[in-house]
């Protein structure tokens, strides 16, 4: 595909993920969580950052899975109750945070930071983001991507910018 004159975050994601796959997670530096609808394969891909502070969450209600990053939206989707976790303000009350990816509410867990949660056809798989400056794979097709990146960080290194993805400095 093209590669439009300035791209948004999210255009150099789709290009980077329409020309890697998954393996784009592994090469995007900053706070992110991402969701995308691969229209080829029919499969969600949502992918969370090894040190993100944006919350991945799911929650399955009456026989439906729901992916997002607020409590309050989630527990829209529902007509059940919700309920506290116990087991979760025990391990608050001890160690100072919940374990686990257990949330306060009993209907909800967090995916982990550094996860790609692969949804397809009501079934979950997930594996870990690695992030490495190598083995980048060299595809010509995503050539041109990569140095529109490149450009731009060399743009901004001289005006003591960087360019950080979902969140960061652009």
């Amino acid at each position: 595909s093209e590669v439009p004159q300035n791209p948004s975050d999210e255009e150099i994601v789709i290009l980077g993920y329409s020309a890697w796959g998954d393996t784009v997670f592994n090469m995007i530096e900053g706070d992110y969580v991402v969701a995308i609808l691969d229209e080829n394969t029919h499969t969600l891909k949502l992918a969370r950052n090894n040190y993100s502070k944006i919350p991945l969450l799911k929650m399955n209600s009456e026989g439906t899975t729901y992916f997002g990053n607020d409590f309050k939206t989630l527990l829209h989707f529902t007509t059940s109750p919700a309920h506290i976790n116990q087991q979760t303000l025990a391990d608050i009350a001890l160690f100072g945070y919940p374990l686990d990816g257990r949330t306060l509410i009993e209907e909800i867990e967090e995916i982990k930071n550094g996860t790609v949660v692969s949804y397809h056809q009501g079934k979950i798989s997930t594996k870990k983001v690695n992030p490495s400056r190598q083995n980048v794979p060299a595809l010509p097709k995503a050539q041109c991507l990569v140095e529109l990146l490149r450009e731009g960080i060399n743009e901004h290194a001289g005006k003591g910018k960087r360019i950080l993805l979902s969140g960061g400095i652009d």
